[in-house]
């Protein structure tokens, strides 16, 4: 029973995303200084594709453009890796999704991947690049990420679950977030490739 909790969990990404000011960056690095250890720094590069016949990419009744599936190739000196992420699962799925289901593998050219998949149908509709600064502190992977036109951002992700469920393991990685001392911060609930479609977007 316990093996199929851990598999049930196993593909479920549950993490927040900040984007951080240059105060709380500063109050971020000091906590990171004390407490965390840093594992590495990487730049990647990342490309989102579109399935030809049945679009993920919609438009919402709000006015901007947006996704709840995601098949995404990253390219990177530590190793490439192709991944698909779905939201349509979660809770609050429209909003402020709280986990999406994920599938990814390791693989050895993503350029090759790219010229792939375009061959079987998917377009390369959106490419940004990110410098990301790697941590961890005990379950929790923290990473920086400086985000070409974008910006500065903070993203925790539970790495081991503790709690079986989501929301409970959702509530501890926000309890976490408030003990590291933010003056004040907003939780970013659009990924990075929503924010590049909608630049002038007020998302507040």
């Amino acid at each position: 029973m316990m093996q199929q909790f851990e598999e049930y969990r196993a593909d479920k990404e549950i993490e927040i995303k900040l984007k951080l000011d240059e105060n709380n960056l500063i109050i971020l690095e000091r906590w990171l200084k004390d407490n965390a250890i840093y594992t590495q720094e990487d730049t990647q590069e990342e490309y989102y594709l579109n399935p030809q016949d049945l679009s993920w990419f919609k438009t919402h009744p709000e006015g901007y453009k947006y996704a709840l599936q995601y098949l995404r190739v990253r390219i990177s000196p530590f190793g490439d890796t192709l991944c698909y992420k779905d939201w349509t699962s979660s809770v609050n799925s429209d909003a402020t999704a709280l986990y999406c289901t994920e599938k990814e593998v390791n693989i050895t050219d993503g350029y090759k991947m790219l010229e792939l998949l375009k061959c079987l149908g998917y377009s390369n509709c959106t490419t940004f690049k990110k410098r990301r600064q790697n941590f961890t502190y005990n379950n929790i992977e923290i990473s920086i990420d400086t985000v070409d036109n974008l910006g500065v951002f903070v993203e925790f992700e539970i790495k081991k679950r503790t709690y079986k469920e989501d929301l409970e393991e959702y509530a501890a990685l926000k309890n976490f977030i408030n003990s590291i001392g933010f003056s004040k911060y907003h939780i970013q609930t659009q990924g990075f490739i929503i924010l590049l479609w909608n630049p002038d977007f007020n998302w507040t």
